[in-house]
C-alpha cells in the first residue's frame, strides 16, 4: 500500500514463487498504464561464424532483470527453466551454434523476471519461431 493507504500493488505468488500478473497502481489509485516487455532481436551469423544470436532486451529501463528460456508452469516461475546469463545490465543473448548440415526449427519462449521501479517483481514472456539451417 502507498503511505496514504491506497493500493500500491497486487503480486501473484504460488508457494512463495513469483507468477505473471503483477498489477501496480500509481499514486492517484489508477492502474499503471504500461509495463516493460521483452524485445527479441535476431542476428544471423550462420554463414560467417556458424552462430544464430537472439539478443534479449526490454522496452523500458529497469532496476534488475533475469532472463530464462522455457515455459511458465501454472503461470509461475519454476526450477526447470534455463537461466540465460546477461551480457549487460538489462540485456542478454541466447546463441544457437550450428555445424555444417545442422538445422534448428522450434518455437522458443523467453521469460523475464523484472524488478520494477517500485521494487515489485514482474514476470513477462515472449515467444518466437526460430528456423535456421547451416548448409555449408
Amino acid at each position: 500500500y502507498h503511505k496514504d493507504g491506497k493500493l500500491k500493488a497486487e503480486m501473484p505468488y504460488n508457494n512463495g514463487i513469483e507468477c505473471a500478473g503483477l498489477k501496480e497502481y500509481i499514486l492517484n489509485g489508477k492502474p499503471r498504464p504500461h509495463y516493460p516487455a521483452i524485445v527479441i532481436t535476431p542476428e544471423n551469423k550462420i554463414l560467417s561464424e556458424g552462430y544464430y544470436y537472439l539478443h534479449l532486451s526490454l522496452t523500458e529501463r529497469v532496476k534488475k532483470v533475469t532472463y530464462y528460456k522455457g515455459n511458465l508452469k501454472e503461470n509461475c516461475l519454476h526450477s526447470d527453466l534455463e537461466r540465460i546469463y546477461a551480457d549487460g545490465k538489462d540485456k542478454a543473448m541466447y546463441v544457437y551454434t550450428l555445424g555444417y548440415g545442422q538445422f534448428v526449427m522450434e518455437r522458443v519462449n523467453f521469460i523475464a523476471k523484472i524488478e520494477t521501479i517500485a521494487g515489485n517483481v514482474l514476470v513477462v514472456q515472449k515467444s518466437m519461431n526460430v528456423a535456421v539451417e547451416r548448409k555449408f
